[in-house]
């Protein structure tokens, strides 16, 4: 499998992640881009393309894990604000 192929993959699964943040746009494409960049340019780190796969698609479940947190937070405030 080509890197570029490796790549969609990973990006194929994280789109389909259950999630309220829009996966394409441009603030997380660019995320990606240099996650996947950093990690196969220190693939010698890695015990394998399995082992990186697991890292990427782990670093993008918390970038979206803590970009969900802060939208609810802000929800919330915002419903706050309004009953009061």
């Amino acid at each position: 499998m080509s890197h570029e192929e490796n790549k969609q993959m990973i990006l194929e699964i994280i789109y389909g992640m259950d999630t309220i943040l829009n996966l394409r746009s441009r603030e997380f494409q660019q995320y990606f881009e240099d996650l996947y960049d950093d990690a196969r340019g220190n693939s010698m780190n890695f015990n394998g393309v399995q082992d990186m796969n697991k890292y990427i698609i782990n670093n993008c479940f918390q970038y979206i894990n803590n970009k969900t947190q802060l939208l609810n937070k802000s929800h919330m405030q915002n419903i706050v604000e309004i009953l009061y």
